[in-house]
């Protein structure tokens, strides 16, 4: 995740000294460095530093908001810096979704949501009853009455689906 940081002494004197940071390779010891060395050249306490987000790029749990503090952003990127990318749309997904309330319980739940692959929930009712073998005990002439849109339908009512940036589907099951 990268955060562009900014620091309030200098920002309330006027001096917008903005900085972008990757949280996964830059430590906050080396943004504080730059900052402090920044109030010097300005002639400002340099060992006073608060630090806060101006702004963030890549932010894969939608947690960090502007004026959110430098330690926190560090906290949120430990805690999925080992996540795979379709982990990471998870816990985006049931976060902004509130289907759990912090990012803990949304880790606790990653076993619980999986993605369907499919865009539509007549796919996902489609492939439902292929797995499962639902449709196999009619004859292959009767397979073709069966309505999958309706299922799909049902199934989006009864469950709980999840729709990602790109149109995807997830099923969430608690």
């Amino acid at each position: 995740m990268k955060v562009a940081v900014e620091e309030w002494e200098l920002y309330n004197n006027g001096i917008l000294l903005c900085r972008w940071f990757d949280t996964e390779t830059d430590t906050q010891e080396e943004i504080a460095a730059f900052v402090a060395e920044a109030k010097t050249a300005y002639k400002l306490n340099s060992n006073d530093l608060e630090m806060f987000i101006a702004d963030v790029e890549d932010d894969a749990t939608g947690l960090i908001k502007g004026d959110e503090s430098l330690c926190y952003a560090y906290e949120v990127t430990q805690k999925i810096i080992d996540l795979e990318e379709h982990e990471r749309t998870a816990l985006k997904l049931m976060l902004q979704n509130g289907v759990v309330n912090d990012l803990d319980e949304a880790i606790e739940h990653l076993e619980d949501i999986r993605c369907t692959g499919e865009r539509k929930m007549e796919d996902v009712a489609y492939n439902y009853i292929q797995e499962t073998g639902a449709i196999s005990a009619l004859g292959e002439r009767l397979q073709g009455y069966f309505d999958y849109e309706a299922l799909g339908r049902d199934m989006e009512i009864n469950g709980t689906y999840l729709e990602d940036e790109e149109g995807i589907l997830w099923e969430y099951v608690s």
